[in-house]
């Protein structure tokens, strides 16, 4: 069991894609080195963050069902980020 945790750590942290960790009021707990290149922004802005923070459009009101289709739009880590990005 430890071994996985240490392997599940280290996909985490070396993944070429952004990885977004939030609790159950969608907001971010975790996020992996990757989010942080992407998105411009430190570890310590976006932690506590709600996740519709990292999207051009407003999802203050945003349901489970709309995470999982901009998860497989692709858009749930990187939509806007851009032309947010306060560095």
């Amino acid at each position: 069991m430890e071994h996985q945790l240490r392997q599940a750590a280290a996909v985490f942290a070396s993944a070429g894609q952004g990885i977004v960790i939030t609790d159950v009021d969608f907001r971010i707990i975790a996020v992996n080195p990757a989010t942080l290149e992407t998105s411009g922004y430190t570890e310590e802005h976006l932690l506590g963050k709600p996740i519709y923070f990292l999207s051009n459009k407003d999802r203050r009101n945003i349901r489970v069902a709309d995470l999982f289709s901009l998860a497989a739009e692709g858009n749930a880590g990187r939509g806007g980020m851009g032309e947010t990005c306060q560095r």
